[in-house]
């Protein structure tokens, strides 16, 4: 398994934007079994709200509203959910 973690300030537009764009493009490779895709934030400024522009990701693609479900998430936060995974 590839695990790639796109890391920005905020986690409310780049990293998200560039986790998506990857993710729709594996998909279309057919290759989805062999990536972890994600993305986080490197402050706390933005923890908790959505993406931004609002809408953005229904640009990338409009048949998956639940990009829209996204909220800003640390990358110690990101770092704890995988360790627990991995034990």
């Amino acid at each position: 398994m590839i695990k790639i973690l796109f890391v920005c300030h905020g986690n409310i537009c780049r990293s998200p934007m560039a986790e998506f764009c990857l993710k729709d493009m594996v998909r279309k490779a057919g290759l989805s079994g062999e990536f972890e895709i994600a993305s986080a934030a490197t402050s706390s400024e933005e923890l908790g709200n959505p993406v931004y522009p609002p809408g953005a990701f229904f640009q990338v693609d409009d048949r998956t509203a639940v990009y829209n479900n996204l909220l800003s998430k640390k990358w110690t936060m990101f770092r704890t959910e995988v360790e627990k995974r991995e034990v």
